[in-house]
């Protein structure tokens, strides 16, 4: 017996939120999607870039679980701006990346 799923990828989801910071970590809020898009979105994927302002935000936040609300990205250098996305993903496949968020360590 086979199944048919009318559905698609989730909607983009809102940008992380910031919820606090010192010199070396950042304290970041996923905002879930408003649009599953007809399947429950499992999982989200956060992303940062290299700290440098040019490089793209695709460095995957590997120890993030993926179902907390809330995530401590740490090792960060002081004064040094990053930007984070995020992307949600169901049994369809992955949204677009979130908009950019930009956060200094301080």
């Amino acid at each position: 017996m086979a199944y048919l799923i009318n559905a698609g990828i989730p909607s983009r989801p809102p940008r992380p939120e910031y919820v606090a910071s010192d010199a070396t970590t950042i304290t970041l809020r996923i905002v879930p999607v408003t649009d599953s898009n007809g399947a429950i979105v499992r999982t989200y994927n956060l992303f940062r870039d290299a700290g440098d302002y040019s490089s793209s935000v695709n460095i995957p936040l590997l120890l993030y679980d993926g179902v907390s609300p809330t995530y401590q990205v740490t090792g960060l250098t002081a004064g040094v701006k990053y930007r984070f996305t995020s992307q949600a993903v169901n049994d369809v496949g992955s949204s677009l990346h979130s908009f950019q968020t930009i956060i200094i360590a301080a």
